[in-house]
């Protein structure tokens, strides 16, 4: 099990450290180190950067798939709200992920660690105790908000998988936006990443990857340095364990924004307490709102939304006539053609 790579534990002043040494890597970059981070994250993260890599050559953008009222409370308070990753359909997702890395590096774990030693002896199994030191925050402290990937084939219309999931008993609103701040590369403390819809064979492929990838990139790890290379991993751990899903949901093509305050500091996101469904919770929320200071932008809604298709309901009319009227609001034009009710026939 993970906990066997843990045989030795680092004190608090010493995970902090380590934890510190890796922000070091991550604040506002130049395009050199911007390029740096790029390689490694194709070094780390193999399949998340293929995919991104193809959404953005593909000028695709991405779908929030949620209530009519809903989408007028993001519009209107501009504001996205990230939910604890156990207030999720179902954490077994965030499990699932875990338990596939951790059958994986046990497969794998004397090749991964000979190869990372070659590039800083020990930095291995540091990033593992690092990483494990931070499963409590992981789990608890993890906020997330969920897209899909939206196909041209899909303007006007939606996903029908997703009318079925959102238009059965509430009004649903899907808001199409550009992706561009979703590859914002400067440090802004939330991550976004397309979901791997990994079965086991297909993780340790993944590991396998990584681990190959580390050995033809040596020399450049080396100097890269430790931290370097210990942001690497962890990410490569933190990825596979919170966007890695059961293959049966890979029609969804989701999309996930990601905060672990407690870890990386957000000045893009606000905290507050609100009661949903009876439960009253910690919610971040992301502020739509452009930020220089940190490299945020093209966030407002005005920027950000491309279309919104008023799901299957009863009343799509008046969905269609407040959201327009929602919009122009924004000073946003040619409404007609961004604003459509899906003609799906789906019984409501």
């Amino acid at each position: 099990m993970w906990r066997e790579f843990s045989a030795s534990r680092y004190s608090a002043p010493q995970r902090a450290s380590m934890r510190d040494a890796i922000r070091e890597a991550l604040q506002m970059l130049t395009a050199e180190q911007k390029a740096l981070v790029r390689q490694i994250q194709s070094i780390f993260m193999p399949t998340a950067t293929r995919k991104r890599a193809e959404a953005k050559d593909a000028g695709r953008k991405l779908v929030h798939y949620t209530s009519a009222a809903n989408a007028l409370n993001i519009i209107r308070n501009r504001r996205v709200w990230m939910r604890s990753i156990y207030a999720m359909n179902d954490f077994r997702e965030i499990e699932h992920g875990f338990d596939l890395l951790n059958e994986s590096l046990t497969a794998k774990k004397d090749e991964l660690f000979a190869a990372l030693d070659e590039c800083s002896v020990g930095v291995g199994k540091m990033t593992v105790d690092l990483f494990n030191s931070h499963l409590p925050a992981i789990r608890r402290g993890t906020y997330v908000a969920c897209m899909s990937e939206h196909l041209p084939e899909e303007d006007g219309l939606g996903r029908l998988s997703m009318w079925r999931a959102y238009g059965s008993q509430i009004a649903g609103t899907a808001l199409v936006i550009n992706a561009d701040p979703m590859y914002i590369e400067d440090d802004i403390g939330l991550m976004s990443n397309p979901v791997q819809y990994f079965s086991q064979k297909e993780a340790k492929d993944e590991i396998e990857e990584v681990i190959s990838n580390i050995i033809l990139n040596k020399s450049m790890l080396k100097d890269a340095g430790q931290a370097t290379v210990m942001q690497g991993l962890f990410a490569c751990f933190l990825n596979m364990t919170i966007c890695t899903k059961h293959p049966g949901f890979a029609e969804e093509r989701e999309w996930r924004i990601m905060h672990l305050p407690q870890l990386w500091p957000s000045k893009a996101t606000e905290r507050s307490v609100e009661v949903i469904n009876g439960y009253p919770q910690i919610v971040y929320k992301i502020i739509m709102e452009d930020n220089a200071e940190i490299g945020l932008t093209g966030v407002t809604p005005d920027k950000l939304i491309d279309q919104v298709i008023i799901g299957p309901s009863r009343f799509p009319l008046l969905q269609y006539d407040a959201m327009v009227l929602e919009l122009e609001s924004l000073g946003m034009e040619d409404l007609k053609e961004k604003v459509r009710a899906s003609d799906i026939p789906l019984r409501t």
